[in-house]
């Protein structure tokens, strides 16, 4: 329940600008439930068609659809009117890089000499391949150490293009106040807009945020105690692929006849009942169909996670709550897919983990186990993913009121 808090004037204000569906559970998220119990203003803004391109109709669905609460701009001037009354006591925080869709965006953000920060906090395990040469060498790892060389190569070219920003950026343009950031692989996703910052704020991810704040209640899932748990990546129907226009990465008939299969060869070898962390964003009724009508969670991901026995998943940024938990993982692939993107990211994704991706079209007899953990391995995740060493624990939220109070207060 949130706290009835007294209409005030003057209240600060904390906005979030989001490039698109912002859904009830963003609130939580990005840290507008926290702000709000503060007494603070708060602003969940959505963007989808100015900042994608994008028919927004097209984007929302029935579960992909935005929360009563949040603030839909389908044209500038709507925004202008809102930043125009911020003033530096306010947060305002945008999930957007500059690029083309988003000059009207920094224009705005300069005409009014607002001040904002930009933000890295869920940084997938898919920037690059984590390479050790000890424990394994061949010609594929030979060819992911050159892949990582050419990101590599991308990398200081990109960062030599700062030199010559101005050529880059065509329009006057105010750089953000802060860059907040979780991990070390998050700097690889900087560009020169993250890099132009006043401040560098080091936290840790948002799914270790959500990780600390959950109470210690577990989730009912209704007989065994030893589980596992399957994350919907939803591979097959992720409505973000009408999004970015692309199509369908696999055959939905195929990969879950094989995903099931798969399932129903775990709960045989391990004795482990497979229960469902649901994508947010996936059709409930759909869901249950495709996974044969097992236990189906949704909004209870981070639960799950802390209290099974096994995670089970293709690449999914919730592996970073595994990691914090330090839980066993099988990392999946399939023959089906088509798009070789998600394969590399696969691959990329094992790689942090040490270990291969299980073909769920290549199934054999072999028993199945439970894989072991290896502390060096997730204490390693941690730092690129989760959190640097630097990094305090304070909650996200409050470092980001930290950095804007110096700023405010000390930075004139």
């Amino acid at each position: 329940m949130r706290p009835n808090i007294k209409k005030l004037e003057n209240r600060r204000k904390y906005i979030v600008i989001y490039p698109n569906i912002f859904m009830e559970f963003h609130w939580e998220r990005f840290g507008l439930n926290y702000f709000e119990t503060l007494g603070w203003e708060v602003l969940g803004i959505e963007c989808v068609s100015l900042l994608l391109g994008v028919d927004r109709a097209k984007a929302e669905s029935r579960e992909a659809r935005a929360d009563s609460r949040t603030t839909i701009i389908d044209e500038p001037n709507k925004l202008r009117d809102i930043l125009a009354k911020t003033t530096n006591e306010d947060i305002v925080l945008i999930f957007s890089n500059y690029e083309q869709k988003s000059e009207w965006l920094f224009k705005i953000l300069y005409d009014y000499n607002v001040h904002y920060g930009i933000a890295n906090l869920s940084c997938p395990p898919v920037t690059k391949y984590k390479i050790n040469f000890i424990t394994e060498t061949s010609l594929k790892r030979i060819m992911q150490f050159l892949d990582n060389l050419k990101h590599s190569t991308k990398m200081v070219l990109r960062k030599l293009n700062y030199f010559f920003i101005n050529e880059k950026i065509k329009v006057p343009i105010k750089y953000p106040s802060f860059w907040i950031y979780s991990g070390r692989q998050s700097l690889y996703l900087g560009s020169e807009l993250h890099r132009m910052a006043q401040k560098r704020i080091s936290t840790h991810s948002l799914e270790v945020e959500k990780s600390i704040s959950i109470t210690t209640q577990e989730v009912d899932i209704g007989s065994k105690s030893n589980y596992a748990v399957l994350i919907d990546d939803a591979l097959a129907d992720h409505p973000d692929f009408n999004l970015c226009q692309i199509g369908k990465p696999i055959s939905p008939i195929r990969y879950f006849s094989k995903l099931n299969a798969f399932i129903d060869k775990i709960e045989l070898d391990l004795g482990l009942e497979v229960v469902i962390a649901a994508n947010p964003k996936t059709p409930a009724e759909a869901a249950r169909s495709n996974y044969q009508k097992r236990k189906l969670f949704f909004g209870k991901t981070t639960e799950l996670i802390r209290d099974c026995s096994l995670v089970i998943s293709h690449y999914s940024t919730a592996l970073s709550i595994a990691a914090y938990f330090e839980k066993p993982i099988y990392i999946l692939s399939t023959s089906v897919i088509k798009n070789s993107e998600i394969l590399q990211n696969i691959e990329k994704c094992a790689s942090w983990f040490e270990t291969h991706p299980i073909n769920i079209d290549e199934l054999s007899s072999q028993k199945l186990t439970i894989p072991k953990i290896k502390t060096s391995v997730y204490r390693r995740y941690k730092h690129e993913f989760l959190q640097e060493t630097k990094s305090t624990s304070t909650s996200i939220w409050q470092s980001m009121i930290n950095a804007q109070e110096y700023h405010t207060h000390y930075k004139r």
